[in-house]
């Protein structure tokens, strides 16, 4: 459970692994986090990884669920960032928002990645729900 270090991130960089942001300090973007706060913590953790790697156009959100990305955490990461990633399952399809990609946790047992990847449409089904709900009050 330890964080990477910058040793770490600098061995996968040099084996090709794109390296995205995830915030400064593995800031939480819920809706009671201040704007302030929140642009802070991307626009930190992207001129750094810019200055160390190059281009950083992608985004992790920390935690990544729906509850825990605000509306204004999502505008800023879609301002600033190619693409977003949840922790939510789901598909990616030509009608996936950009911003709020579904990633699979990678599991010890690769039996249960194997059945997570032969049953992802229940994953679709889930990612729709919450996508719903997430945007329902958006004007």
């Amino acid at each position: 459970d330890e964080p990477m270090g910058w040793g770490d991130v600098d061995k996968l960089h040099s084996s090709g692994v794109t390296i995205g942001s995830h915030c400064h300090d593995h800031f939480i973007l819920h809706s009671n986090q201040s704007g302030k706060n929140v642009n802070r913590q991307l626009k930190i953790s992207k001129n750094i990884i810019e200055k160390r790697y190059g281009d950083c156009s992608y985004f992790c959100y920390p935690n990544g669920t729906f509850n825990d990305i605000s509306h204004k955490s999502y505008n800023l990461v879609k301002e600033i960032y190619s693409l977003g990633f949840t922790t939510c399952p789901g598909e990616v399809s030509s009608t996936t928002d950009k911003h709020l990609l579904s990633r699979l946790h990678i599991p010890k047992d690769l039996d249960y990645l194997k059945f997570k990847m032969n049953t992802s449409s229940f994953g679709n089904i889930i990612y729709k729900k919450n996508y719903n709900i997430f945007f329902k009050n958006v004007v």
